[in-house]
């Protein structure tokens, strides 16, 4: 998964394979595991002997044996679960044609933001006239370049 030897492996301390932004994070849980008996499944960033960086899921468990408190942790590379994830959240929230923002986005946000303390919320509405004639006239795919260049227009003035 990572790209090292066994060898390789032993060397290293197992705060060498992570992500320097998720240390503070690991170093935390790994403080608690070795306190006894515990067990935990978190998300963390390794990073491969390629300098790639993974997301991995770690299940850990410690137990106690004469007196002492030992630790074993698995960890599985999710990577393709959360990019697919990533991709059907962004789905979710997007129109597949313009990626702009669809009415579910909308709709989740002014829900976040439907309190007093954000009080007053201004919206900015547009409509393009005629894309119906554009897509009678010109086609489906002209229909579609003509709502890409007006979500260009909007970026570049809002």
């Amino acid at each position: 998964m990572l790209g090292y030897e066994k060898e390789e492996m032993l060397q290293l301390n197992c705060y060498d394979l992570i992500d320097k932004d998720y240390l503070k994070k690991m170093k935390y849980f790994f403080g608690k595991l070795f306190q006894a008996d515990q067990e935990f499944l978190f998300e963390t960033i390794f990073i491969t002997k390629q300098g790639k960086k993974i997301t991995v899921e770690c299940h850990c468990n410690s137990m106690r044996k004469n007196g002492k408190v030992f630790g074993i942790c698995v960890a599985r590379d999710i990577s393709e679960r959360k990019a697919v994830e990533e991709k059907i959240r962004y789905l979710t929230f997007h129109d597949s044609l313009t990626g702009i923002y669809n009415r579910a986005y909308f709709e989740n946000e002014l829900e976040k933001y439907d309190n007093f303390r954000y009080l007053p919320i201004s919206i900015i509405i547009g409509d393009i006239n005629g894309l119906k004639l554009v897509n009678d006239a010109f086609g489906h795919d002209e229909g579609d370049r003509l709502l890409k260049n007006c979500r260009q227009m909007f970026e570049r003035v809002l």
